[in-house]
């Protein structure tokens, strides 16, 4: 199996032994942790800054991190209201 196809694995979010918070600690306690990747979970809402990006690339790039992204749902075909299955339909 080439490196491409090497099968990443990792957590979502922070695992919970970090003993720091924050996107950054989360990649470098990982790799303490034997790990791989990490989905960062944006399902709220994505408050991050131009600058904090660039720390978070620099991790994932210092511990040979891929990172994924869990963000909101654009669409939602199972949705108890009429407005927003009419929204999800025209997206």
């Amino acid at each position: 199996m080439s490196e491409k196809e090497t099968i990443r694995f990792g957590t979502v979010g922070s695992p919970q032994t970090a003993r720091e918070s924050g996107t950054v600690a989360a990649i470098y306690h990982s790799r303490e942790l034997g790990f791989q990747h990490l989905e960062i979970a944006w399902v709220q809402s994505v408050r991050v800054s131009d600058e904090m990006c660039a720390q978070i690339k620099q991790a994932a790039t210092t511990c040979d991190f891929t990172l994924s992204i869990h963000a909101t749902y654009f669409i939602n075909r199972n949705s108890q209201t009429a407005e927003l299955m009419e929204r999800s339909g025209a997206r």
